[in-house]
């Protein structure tokens, strides 16, 4: 069996800016809104914690999430802005006392996931669906292709009981690139908003993770 050790990193916290749609008593209610949400071709992701939060988008600052809740309030949705705070972390608990490759995993996973929200804002504030171009096609891709690097070392070198978080944070960004290539070749906002959907996923994922890892 592998020793656990404490591996030092260097990540600052980060705040995102969630646009929150409910709050719910039981996982069932929470798990509904969600998919409700996901049925109307918009976002919801849910987050389970000491309450269980339903989210229906994510921004990298204030006003961005002010755009994303006016379009949830014109489709009829009552939401607010929330901060989410990714905690700083100094060391983590991790199988090897090195911890380049899960710095790089997380910065990587952070770049990745400005980008994809960046172009998924940037469609989704349009009244007709523009194309993406294939200039963003093309750096999306070479971004992906690192992070997916960075990824797989991180996930070989993980402990065993970080594993699973680890194999959810990395699914949920990739189905959102896998929904900005189908947006690629179709144009329709129902893609964006499966990005944000996933990006949430993502964030929920990683800060469950920094909470159980994090020692400091």
């Amino acid at each position: 069996p592998v020793m656990l050790g404490t591996a030092n990193v260097e990540m600052p916290e980060q705040t995102y800016y969630f646009v929150q749609n409910g709050v719910f008593s039981t996982d069932e209610g929470a798990e509904l809104a969600a998919e409700q949400l996901k049925e109307k071709g918009l976002a919801g992701a849910v987050e389970i914690s000491d309450k269980r939060s339903v989210f229906a988008g994510t921004a990298i600052n204030r006003d961005d999430a002010l755009l994303i809740s006016q379009q949830l309030q014109a489709e009829g949705l009552e939401v607010y802005i929330k901060p989410y705070v990714l905690p700083a972390a100094s060391q983590i608990e991790w199988s090897e006392a090195n911890g380049v490759a899960v710095e790089r995993y997380l910065t990587g996973s952070r770049s990745l996931v400005a980008m994809l929200v960046s172009i998924s804002l940037q469609h989704l504030n349009e009244t007709t669906p523009s194309p993406l171009s294939a200039d963003q096609w093309k750096d999306l891709k070479a971004e992906h292709q690192l992070w997916t690097t960075a990824a797989s070392q991180a996930l070989e070198q993980a402990p065993e009981s970080a594993k699973p978080l680890l194999q959810e944070m990395n699914a949920a960004l990739n189905s959102a690139v896998v929904a900005i290539e189908q947006y690629y070749k179709k144009p329709s906002g129902a893609y964006m908003w499966q990005v944000q959907t996933a990006v949430t996923e993502h964030l929920i994922k990683q800060k469950e993770w920094l909470s159980e890892a994090s020692l400091i």
